[in-house]
């Protein structure tokens, strides 16, 4: 084990890790929370590359492929779900429906 993190720690991460990575993409796949699960997954991926792959890409690919899974992770945060969602599929948010937009601020 490394010396620059308590084996305590690293315990707890390396069983919670694989928990969150089965959660959010449960969550993606049903569309629950899905920018939340989205980034999630975005930030769990980037800690594989970095922590266990490292940027070495693999004979005859001129990069790490993961990144492309934590590029369409970033694009599902920017983008959210659109209408195959399970709030839009269960009639909860109509299909299509943009965020609303703060109120303009009043004039002094």
């Amino acid at each position: 084990m490394s010396a620059w993190i308590d084996p305590r720690y690293a315990e707890v991460f390396l069983t919670m890790y694989p928990v969150i990575q089965v959660a959010a993409g449960v969550m993606l796949a049903l569309g629950v929370l899905t920018r939340f699960s989205a980034s999630m997954l975005a930030v769990s991926l980037t800690i594989f590359i970095v922590c266990v792959q490292g940027f070495n890409a693999p004979a005859g690919m001129p990069f790490e492929p993961s990144v492309i899974f934590v590029a369409v992770a970033i694009a599902i945060v920017t983008n959210g779900g659109g209408n195959l969602t399970l709030p839009v599929l269960l009639g909860k948010k109509p299909a299509g429906a943009a965020p609303k937009a703060a109120a303009p601020a009043p004039a002094k």
